[in-house]
């Protein structure tokens, strides 16, 4: 198994065990969740996503987590207290900052920023980051004739 993909399966089981948690918590059934969240959600949707089978989708996590009454990093904040897990890496700044704009966008705006990750991936060990002397720096090192600020 590739690290990513390592990577990609144990948040997402993060989560998954996080919305258990967050349900039983609130003693709600998967049915009383699922008619929370919206018409096209359904009880064995519910149990997928909370056995992390399913991905669960930007719109769907925002509509699960308004149906709970909570936000992001609440449950991830609950869900660590609860496993013990490094909460400095859950409840990074930046992270909660970019969860903050992206929860707001549609679905045009989330397949851009898709692409724009997907590019700044592909090109990760190439890119210049930020210096406390040039905090606005970010541009492609590889060559200096074709930089470009992303």
């Amino acid at each position: 198994m590739s690290k990513n993909k390592s990577k990609n399966t144990s948040t997402k089981k993060l989560i998954a065990n996080a919305i258990l948690a967050k349900r039983k918590s609130l003693n709600l059934s998967q049915v009383e969740l699922a008619k929370s969240v919206g018409s096209t959600s359904s009880s064995s949707w519910i149990g997928s996503v909370e056995r992390g089978q399913k991905t669960i989708s930007i719109s769907k996590l925002d509509a699960l987590l308004k149906a709970m009454n909570t936000d992001l990093s609440r449950l991830l904040l609950d869900q660590a207290k609860l496993t013990g897990y490094q909460t400095e890496s859950l409840l990074n700044k930046d992270y909660l900052k970019c969860w903050n704009l992206i929860k707001e966008f549609d679905k045009g705006q989330i397949k851009v920023l898709h692409e724009i990750l997907k590019i700044i991936s592909k090109h990760k060990n190439e890119i210049e980051l930020p210096t406390e002397e040039n905090p606005y720096k970010l541009k492609l090192a590889r060559d200096k004739s074709k930089d470009k600020l992303l």
